[in-house]
C-alpha cells in the first residue's frame, strides 16, 4: 500500500511540470532537405562550362515568415508570374556566396536560366517550399590546355551539406585537386562533399594531348 501511494505522489508532482510520453521523446530529426538544401552539377567541355544548381528554399531562408509580400493580388498563393519575381530574390539571395570559377573566370548564376521543379503553372502556396534548378553556360577558350578551377559553396546551417558533382568531357583530366573531401570516379569524374568546416574545391583540369 505504501509503495502504491509512493507511486501516485510521484504522478502527481510530476503532472503539473507537462511531463508525457511525447515531451520524453527523442528530439525531431531534421529532413533531408534541410540537411542537404543545395546541389551543385558541373560538366566541362572543351569549349564551355555548363552548371546546374539546385535549391531547396523556405521563406525562412532568405528572412521572411511566408512568401506574402509576393502575392500581389492577396489570394494566397502565386502565381507563375508572381513566383518568377521570387524566384529573382531567392537567386540574389542564395547565390553570392557560392563561387564556380574557371581560367580566372567567374561563373555568373544570376544570369543564368531559373525554373521551379514542379509542374509548370503550379501555384505556389504561401507557406510552402520552392525547389528551384538554376543551370546556365559559360564559354572557354577553347586552345587552353591548362585550366585552374575553384568551386566555394558554404550550407546555410552549419550541420548542413552540400553535394557537388564535377563531369569532363572526353579528351579532358583533373589534375591536382585539394579541398574537401572529395573522391574522384574515374580520371573525368569527381564526386565531393562540400561542408561549413570545409566548403571549397579546387585543382586543375588538363587537355589531354
Amino acid at each position: 500500500m505504501k509503495r502504491v501511494l509512493l507511486v501516485l505522489l510521484l504522478w502527481m508532482a510530476a503532472a503539473p511540470l507537462g511531463f508525457s510520453e511525447e515531451a520524453a521523446g527523442p528530439p525531431a530529426k531534421p529532413s533531408l532537405d534541410n540537411i542537404v538544401p543545395k546541389r551543385i552539377h558541373i560538366s566541362v567541355a572543351a569549349d564551355h562550362l555548363f552548371g546546374v544548381t539546385e535549391l531547396h528554399v523556405w521563406p525562412k531562408d532568405v528572412g521572411d515568415d511566408s512568401w506574402a509580400r509576393w502575392d500581389s493580388d492577396g489570394d494566397g498563393k502565386l502565381s507563375a508570374e508572381e513566383q518568377r519575381l521570387l524566384f529573382g530574390h531567392i537567386v540574389q539571395g542564395n547565390l553570392p556566396s557560392q563561387v564556380v570559377a574557371t581560367s580566372r573566370r567567374r561563373v555568373d548564376w544570376g544570369s543564368f536560366a531559373i525554373r521551379r521543379m514542379a509542374k509548370d503553372g503550379a501555384a505556389l502556396s504561401l507557406d510552402q517550399a520552392v525547389d528551384l534548378k538554376i543551370s546556365g553556360r559559360l564559354p572557354l577558350v577553347r586552345g587552353d590546355r591548362e585550366r585552374a578551377f575553384v568551386v566555394y559553396a558554404p550550407p546555410r546551417s552549419p550541420d548542413g551539406i552540400v553535394p557537388l558533382r564535377i563531369s569532363l568531357a572526353e579528351g579532358m583530366t583533373f589534375s591536382g585537386v585539394a579541398g574537401t573531401r572529395a573522391e574522384q570516379r574515374g580520371p573525368r569524374r569527381i564526386e565531393a562533399v562540400l561542408s561549413r568546416v570545409n566548403p571549397a574545391l579546387w585543382g586543375i583540369v588538363l587537355r589531354v594531348p
